[in-house]
């Protein structure tokens, strides 16, 4: 009994992991002269649907600052997504992903108006995202150049007729991560 609980361990070892991101992007989408940066922290749970393709999702938090203000805002996310992977050589994989991100935040500016509210979704598909594998639980996990679609609506909590409604492509990004197969 316990030889086929452990086989059923090692063999559902192969078939889902956890992954844990840290992430950056720059977007001027909202004003160009107001450069927007977006770091994120992540972490996620990813299983094997088919062969060679991952469904998963993350929790995050994110924090959205401008270079040249003191704005900032922290939002939590959630991300469903769908991972492809091919084996390119020995221990070296692409990973695609799409993903959409929900995101929620809000801050207090003492303006009068309320709170700040940020409601965002993100729409992606990382297409250069590549694993590097450590060993049989450990890999390391690259994107570059992240392109995502963009929407973010502003209101405050205390006047409804002050809404703002951003949007568009942003396609500097990156993140680093770690997966831990199970």
């Amino acid at each position: 009994m316990v030889a086929l609980v452990l086989m059923g361990t090692t063999a559902m070892a192969q078939r889902s992991y956890f992954d844990v991101n840290f992430g950056y992007s720059q977007d001027n989408t909202y004003d160009s002269d107001l450069d927007f940066q977006i770091k994120n922290l992540s972490v996620g749970y990813n299983m094997l649907i088919a062969e060679d393709l991952y469904l998963g999702g993350t929790l995050g938090y994110s924090i959205l600052n401008a270079d040249n203000s003191n704005y900032e805002v922290n939002l939590f996310t959630l991300t469903p997504r769908l991972t492809y992977q091919m084996q390119l050589g020995s221990n070296f994989y692409w990973t695609p992903n799409l993903y959409v991100t929900l995101g929620y935040g809000s801050k207090d500016l003492d303006l009068g108006v309320g709170k700040y509210n940020h409601y965002n979704v993100r729409a992606g598909l990382n297409i250069l995202s590549f694993d590097y594998r450590i060993n049989n639980m450990f890999a390391v996990n690259l994107n570059v150049l992240t392109p995502y679609y963009n929407y973010m609506k502003v209101s405050y909590s205390e006047n409804d007729n002050l809404s703002y409604n951003y949007n568009g492509l942003v396609y500097l990004g990156a993140s680093i991560g770690l997966k831990i197969s199970l």
